[in-house]
């Protein structure tokens, strides 16, 4: 009878200390990331109004004369 006692509160210290660990994972949420795949070129053309800002951070690090979208994704990541 005692082990039983034993075991019963051991369990019940288990799960009171696992509580707010699952509570947690359970109010986690994903991590959007925007991802933008783009080709830069020293041949002549636009750039692409959909990469205005990406052309904005660029221009003053890399030589090039043209910028052009190929893909743009938005990723829900989940923790760990």
């Amino acid at each position: 009878m005692r082990r039983r006692r034993i075991g019963i509160a051991a369990l019940v210290a288990c799960l009171g200390w696992l509580g707010p660990a699952v509570a947690l994972a359970q109010q986690a949420r994903p991590i959007n990331v925007d991802v933008t795949v783009s080709q830069i070129s020293q041949q002549p053309g636009p750039v692409d109004p959909r990469a205005s800002r990406l052309d904005a951070q660029l221009r003053g690090e890399f030589r090039y004369e043209s910028l052009r979208v190929l893909q743009q994704k938005r990723l829900a990541l989940d923790l760990n």
